[in-house]
């Protein structure tokens, strides 16, 4: 019989959209990172548009 080892993981990818949304990247992350820790959601990786390469 399988074991079943489910676990709840997400990357976030953001990027400043326009200039007139009102929230930063780092607003943007702290909502995402908050909104993950509320439904137990472990955050494997950030994207940055303009960064080459993830951040745990």
């Amino acid at each position: 019989m399988p074991i079943s080892m489910e676990t709840n993981t997400a990357a976030i990818y953001l990027r400043r959209s326009t200039e007139d949304d009102g929230k930063s990247v780092g607003q943007q992350e702290r909502t995402l990172r908050n909104k993950a820790e509320d439904l137990a959601i472990n955050i494997v990786a950030v994207y940055r548009e303009d960064e080459d390469e993830a951040v745990a």
